[in-house]
């Protein structure tokens, strides 16, 4: 296979948690995500390794024959569902198939039971983070979550399976409410707009529901008219109860969701939820399992194992609300639960003092650090890290980045990488180091028309170009359009032969982006000042050189009346 070229495959089997392994005609085999198995695809191979292959999926040829019906619009097109189309048997045969996979790695010396089915498969979440955008560019305001491979397309919400009945209809009124408002959404590129995301939790035991507004300080609540949407919130024919509204102020550069500062417009900030007769205060950020139903069977299941002795000391790390903790405690003797998130922290206890558990407590801190500093030592530890589990590169100990630098921003309760870090003492790779003595970084947004299709790597040499508007030209048409006016327009190579440092937002964004929509280039002062001036008068493009072509040449600029006469 080469890089850039186009083939077709059936996909043989899918690899935790999106890579489905392609086989072509040919017998090549290449990852392509979102693929399901039997499906046949159409794909462009985008990297090309010694090891594996990877493509960009462009198109379903044909379907699985295990796919049905799925009762969603945006099934195979939204980033948040990838087998909706199958029957739930099928689902859970692809997931139990992962999950021997990934244990098979660790050693086959274990006994495997199986894989348990949900008590719920629709309407089961009890948190949805929803984003603000357009479901194509320049189209209307969107509220979902993003389409698949889009940094900024969103999918709607309206038939969406897994949020529950009364989630969408509170997301369906708030979308409604600033539609008719025209306000804005935040562009991520440019730091400009207002509404960001719509936060909503909700209670399986109780029925409670929290709406939350995350927005940028650009216009307040009296602009946005909160009140009003808050009263409108407050009238829906909700099957459970509005616990809560309220409107965090979100002016983070990175597109992660925090508060800056939190208003509750109604109610509280929090609501109660149930497991194992257990009671759980839950505000909007507590890490908290998102199937309440299942996680019950999930706590069970480990307390099944560690059986009623009441004589072991427990360790549960990355503890969140520290539900593990109290759902052991009751079988323990002492359960202790770390957490790097204090706010977490702090509900753990509260939860804790509710349920009249003594004999659990929580520390707030690094697990890396908080663990060596322990006298107490463990029968037993129960580990739930955060995303896709404790990575094979997580930092071991302090030593492994204490004095280094992050290369991206850090997120709270993110495992620590260690190829995320780069010593200043031996070189490395951040790119504050990558960038040459006497020029700067500065990003581009680029989408696929104007970044050449997705085809830029980092290490490629670019020359970047220009369209702004300049004076009015000539009037121009036929006997019966004399009046028309072709606007101005002047074209300019403001850099040319500029090296690549980063593409897209590799290791900050949450979702994993197939095409890029940025280039961070090495500019000159005075190249980052033209590029500043480009970007708020008009539109820049990208062209792609020759790898060894670092020739300038000066082109331009070029103006409409140059066009016409051509």
């Amino acid at each position: 296979m080469k890089k850039g070229e186009i083939y077709e495959g059936r996909v043989q089997e899918v690899l935790f948690p999106d890579k489905a392994i392609v086989v072509t005609d040919e017998g090549e085999t290449a990852q392509v995500k979102y693929g399901i198995p039997g499906q046949k695809l159409r794909f462009r191979v985008k990297k090309k390794r010694k090891e594996k292959i990877e493509g960009i999926l462009l198109e379903i040829l044909e379907k699985s024959a295990d796919e049905t019906a799925c009762l969603c619009e945006w099934a195979g097109k939204c980033g948040g569902c990838l087998y909706q189309t199958l029957p739930y048997e099928k689902q859970l045969a692809i997931k139990e198939t992962q999950i021997k996979k990934m244990l098979d790695n660790g050693g086959t010396d274990y006994t495997f039971e199986g894989i348990v089915s949900s008590p719920v498969v629709s309407g089961y979440r009890n948190k949805v983070e929803l984003t603000f955008g357009d479901s194509y560019m320049g189209g209307p305001l969107a509220l979902g979550m993003h389409q698949r491979g889009s940094f900024y397309d969103i999918a709607g919400i309206e038939t969406c399976q897994i949020m529950t009945p009364d989630m969408r209809m509170a997301a369906i009124a708030v979308l409604d409410h600033f539609l008719k408002l025209n306000i804005p959404f935040y562009h991520r590129m440019r730091h400009e707009g207002v509404l960001r995301h719509l936060l909503l939790r909700s209670s399986a035991a109780t029925g409670e529901l929290l709406v939350a507004v995350v927005a940028s300080s650009q216009a307040d609540a009296s602009t946005m008219q909160l009140a009003e949407l808050t009263e409108k919130l407050k009238a829906l024919p909700l099957e459970g109860s509005l616990a809560g509204v309220l409107h965090i102020i979100n002016d983070s550069l990175a597109d992660v969701v925090q508060s800056d500062h939190t208003e509750v417009l109604y109610g509280k900030d929090w609501i109660t939820e149930k497991l194992l007769g257990l009671s759980f205060c839950v505000t909007l950020f507590s890490f908290f399992q998102t199937n309440s139903r299942g996680a019950e069977l999930l706590y069970q299941t480990v307390r099944d194992y560690i059986g009623e002795t009441n004589q072991k000391v427990i360790f549960d790390l990355y503890s969140g609300t520290g539900t593990i903790a109290q759902i052991l405690a009751p079988v323990a003797k002492h359960v202790t639960g770390v957490e790097i998130v204090e706010e977490a922290v702090e509900a753990a206890r509260v939860n804790a003092k509710l349920n009249g558990l003594d004999n659990c407590s929580f520390i707030a801190g690094d697990v890396l650090k908080v663990v060596d500093d322990l006298t107490e030592k463990p029968d037993l530890i129960v580990l739930d890290p955060p995303r896709d589990g404790i990575h094979p590169k997580a930092a071991r100990q302090r030593a492994d980045v204490v004095g280094s630098v992050a290369k991206d921003d850090i997120v709270a309760d993110e495992q620590l990488i260690t190829s995320k870090f780069v010593s200043s003492k031996n070189g490395g790779s951040s790119l504050s180091y990558q960038v040459a003595e006497g020029k700067r970084a500065m990003s581009v947004e680029v989408d696929h028309d104007t970044g050449v299709a997705g085809y830029i790597e980092a290490g490629d040499l670019v020359d970047v170009i220009a369209v702004v508007d300049g004076s009015p030209v000539q009037k121009v048409g036929t006997e019966d359009r004399q009046n028309m006016e072709v606007k101005g327009k002047v074209t300019s190579v403001i850099a040319e032969a500029v090296k690549v440092l980063r593409v897209g937002d590799e290791g900050y964004t949450t979702t994993p982006l197939d095409v890029y929509t940025s280039l961070t280039l090495e500019l000159s002062p005075k190249q980052c000042a033209k590029l500043a001036t480009a970007k708020e008068m008009g539109k820049v493009s990208i062209s792609l050189r020759y790898k060894n072509n670092n020739r300038v040449i000066h082109g331009g600029p070029y103006s409409s009346s140059d066009m016409i006469k051509e």
